[in-house]
């Protein structure tokens, strides 16, 4: 199915439109308050509706709450990394055959053979305690690749580098396969595309493209990419600016690798091409500074020119504390 996204536990939806601007730059507009909430995804009771969620995922895999939701397309399901769990710091993953997100996505969990409750996701050499989570996973000749960020200290210090590991059975195991750079690709996400002739590629080569945002939410966002089918090798290619005939420059070494906008406040991002609007679309928490919430900007070309940032989603401004999402203990208790 297509790679549809998850903010939080709930899954949203939101319009653009585009004007006639000069190109990759401020050409989508989102229209304010056009983002609603579909279902909440997690738990056995909806926060806001109070009536039970279709998923009951408290009653069936003992999961009540957790972070994050990326999905991926894997050997004919749509799997769906989640992070940590409050109660534990364990990370489940999820997945589906649900081609219909607009009324709701049912969900299932890769389970404990004994218990039948959710299992952690554990990847031998990564410490998975809080901000260790999955952030991204791709899949290639039926094997399940998942981007990992490591906490040090037994997650009592926030994620200090990510690790790439891989599935040979859907998920239900993990082996370690090398450390990404740790200073400016941390957080990542990935889009699967052909090579075109901006890439010193082979025509239709499949590649991957790798956004990346260095320590945690004090970071610019930078770009790679690597052949799919070197995904097990630890070599990519940096974006490292463009050349004086306006094509990107791309590099083997992590220090070139320049920022594709000044704005560093980004830790988890997404990035994927969205075809209605012909147009990559980012997405970013902004927690630190205005404009405060899930900050979006858009460009023709995955390297730019972005766009200037809008706001698509403010928990203050869209009534989403104690209602889609939980509200932080800083601005007062009204939820458990």
């Amino acid at each position: 199915m297509s790679k549809f996204y998850f903010l939080f536990i709930f899954l949203l939806f939101f319009t653009a439109g585009i004007t006639s601007t000069a190109f990759g730059q401020n050409d989508i507009t989102y229209i304010p308050g056009s983002s609603q909430k579909i279902e909440q995804v997690i738990g056995d009771m909806d926060f806001e509706t109070q009536q039970q969620t279709h998923n009951l995922t408290k009653t069936r895999f003992n999961i009540l709450d957790t972070d994050l939701g990326t999905p991926f397309d894997h050997n004919g399901k749509t799997y769906v990394l989640f992070g940590d769990i409050w109660s534990g710091n364990n990370d489940p993953i999820g997945y589906t055959t649900d081609t219909n997100p607009e009324d709701g996505v049912s969900l299932d969990f890769i389970t404990d053979s004994i218990s039948g409750n959710y299992k952690p996701t554990v990847v031998p050499g990564v410490d998975m305690g809080g901000f260790g989570v999955p952030c991204e996973g791709v899949s290639w000749n039926g094997n399940m690749y998942v981007y990992v960020t490591n906490s040090a200290n037994g997650g009592s210090e926030k994620m200090t580098w990510s690790a790439l590991a891989k599935s040979t059975d859907n998920g239900y195991s993990f082996t370690k396969l090398y450390q990404l750079p740790s200073s400016k690709f941390i957080n990542v996400s990935v889009e699967k595309i052909k090579s075109n002739e901006f890439y010193p590629e082979p025509l239709n080569t499949d590649i991957q493209l790798m956004f990346g945002s260095g320590y945690y939410r004090n970071s610019n966002v930078y770009l790679a990419y690597q052949r799919a089918d070197q995904i097990e090798s630890n070599t990519r290619k940096y974006y490292a600016g463009m050349d004086a005939t306006s094509r990107p420059v791309w590099s083997a070494d992590v220090n070139d690798a320049v920022a594709l906008f000044n704005q560093p406040v980004v830790g988890e991002l997404s990035v994927v091409y969205n075809p209605y609007v012909k147009k990559w679309t980012m997405y970013y928490n902004n927690g630190k500074e205005e404009p405060y919430g899930v900050n979006a900007r858009s460009a023709e070309r995955a390297w730019g020119p972005w766009s200037d940032v809008f706001v698509v989603f403010n928990p203050n401004r869209d009534s989403a504390r104690c209602n889609w999402i939980h509200k932080s203990y800083e601005y007062g208790v009204c939820d458990s």
